[in-house]
């Protein structure tokens, strides 16, 4: 069981059983072509939306696992380079941290295999995956999903469709429903909206991996698999979907700036935003509006030594986007929050009474992660047994389990943090 709030702020028991484990472990080895060969570096923590499934995954099908006490973008290339590590994760956030330490120190950016990196939550700019695919190198995936959901459900792995229409048309959506995995876009009416790329509506989905129920909420349970189609898990975002079934996320539900009538996807906003050569970093909220209920606000980051006015904002959007859509107001601020793992970092500034116990994780969720590390560590890694390392390999990146390297036959055995005493 793992515990989500979301953006809604109210923590939430998801259950979850072995069946839906399994098919997601199955489901997601297939999608993101993780095998045996790959040595996967964590960079979020186990219990955030229960690893993203990877505890399972790579198990599963035998790789490596890196693990890390904590995430620093200078340890993160260090162990990429000494495990060559061929796969990670991250939000969007991570991203930029990782950029921005080899841009200041020219670390390179692999080992002896190339690197790729699954990403999630906020939408990624198109400037974000140039700069990691044409930069770093690095092959950059698109996956999304809820903790309610597994949480993978969607893929921008598309070989073909980024061959025929370019990696960006394709890699900045969060793409295709996965196998066995059943996704509507559907308007209010609980109707399917037109496949336009434009008309946005809910997402809402079922499957094999779809959670259980919510703990000792019963009528949250309800809420959440009815509404605008029964018996479908009712996500909370926004998207619109492309005549061939991708998705591209436009907000979520409380995201969505309703100015006049109209409704306006604050991430649509951010994203031509981010194309202005003087913006370092933007996040888009509503405010209220004496005539038209909301309208956008832009608070902005400007790049150093930026010369940004807010008039020059403002007419940059309207450049760039239908005139209802751009900001009216826009506020210069010195940094954003760059959480490691949030959906986006506007909503501390739509909720200004928000504090980090919101999200904060649940005894319950962590203890059993923390068993589910325990168990991993003693049957496939430790030498607490003396037992060879044989499916799944963990491996404990820190020096005190560098130093515990012990060579009785088994050159790779390692004994973990745990069982050090």
């Amino acid at each position: 069981m793992n515990y989500t709030s979301g953006t809604t702020g109210d923590p939430k028991g998801v259950v979850r059983t072995h069946r839906t484990e399994h098919y997601h472990a199955l489901i997601s080895a297939h999608h993101t072509e993780i095998s045996d060969d790959d040595a996967y570096l964590w960079t979020l923590p186990m219990f955030h939306v229960n690893g993203w499934g990877y505890p399972y995954i790579i198990t599963g099908v035998g790789g490596t696992h890196v693990c890390q006490r904590h995430f620093d973008a200078g340890g993160a290339f260090d162990r990429i380079h000494e495990h060559d590590v061929t796969y990670l994760c991250g939000a969007p956030t991570v991203l930029d941290r990782m950029v921005d330490h080899y841009k200041e120190h020219g670390v390179a950016a692999t080992g002896d295999k190339p690197v790729r990196i699954a990403t999630a939550a906020s939408p990624p700019p198109e400037a974000t995956i140039r700069t990691v695919e044409d930069e770093l190198g690095w092959n950059i995936l698109h996956v999304y999903g809820l903790t309610e959901t597994g949480p993978l459900i969607t893929t921008s792995n598309s070989p073909r469709r980024i061959e025929s229409e370019g990696r960006f048309a394709i890699k900045t959506r969060q793409g295709h429903a996965m196998l066995g995995t059943e996704l509507r876009v559907v308007d209010e009416d609980g109707e399917d909206v037109p496949p336009d790329d434009e008309t946005m509506g809910e997402i809402v989905v079922r499957g094999n991996q779809v959670m259980d129920r919510y703990w000792n909420k019963p009528e949250r349970t309800r809420e959440a698999f009815s509404g605008r189609v029964d018996g479908w898990f009712h996500t909370g975002d926004f998207a619109s979907m492309d005549d061939r079934g991708m998705i591209a996320i436009k907000d979520r539900k409380k995201d969505v700036i309703i100015s006049g009538g109209e409704n306006i996807s604050s991430v649509e906003v951010e994203d031509a935003l981010y194309d202005h050569p003087d913006i370092e970093r933007v996040a888009v909220i509503g405010v209220s509006h004496e005539k038209w209920g909301e309208t956008p606000k832009a608070i902005v980051v400007a790049a150093d030594g930026a010369d940004l006015t807010e008039e020059g904002v403002i007419e940059f959007a309207r450049d760039n986007l239908a005139h209802f859509k751009c900001p009216t107001v826009v506020e210069f601020v010195d940094d954003l929050p760059r959480p490691p793992r949030a959906r986006s970092g506007r909503s501390n500034f739509g909720n200004p009474t928000a504090t980090p116990s919101s999200n904060s994780v649940r005894s319950g969720s962590l203890v059993a992660i923390l068993r589910l590390s325990t168990h991993l560590a003693r049957r496939w890694g430790c030498r607490h047994d003396c037992s060879p390392r044989r499916r799944a390999r963990l491996r404990w990146a820190t020096p005190a389990a560098s130093e515990a390297k012990r060579s009785n036959g088994d050159a790779e055995t390692i004994t973990c943090d745990g069982c050090l005493t």
